[in-house]
């Protein structure tokens, strides 16, 4: 892996984690941005589309929450 390749993956493992501490707090609008905004940028970051689901299966959107599953 080259420099840029691995800075890009560190930035994405940042993101991602920034996310999931923010879905720990509650602030699941903020952690469901930046999980949209990761699979933007890589559509195989399959923990990003699983924890977009789980926050759309805790706010009631159960039907949305299940199209995500299925990409994971």
């Amino acid at each position: 892996m080259n420099q840029h390749a691995r800075q890009k993956q560190q930035a994405l493992e940042q993101h991602l984690q920034q996310a999931i501490t923010l879905q720990k707090a509650g602030q699941l609008p903020q952690a469901y941005n930046i999980y949209r905004q990761l699979v933007q940028i890589a559509p195989d970051l399959y923990q990003a589309w699983s924890n977009m689901a789980h926050i759309d299966l805790e706010s009631g959107r159960p039907a949305k929450a299940e199209q995500l599953f299925r990409k994971t």
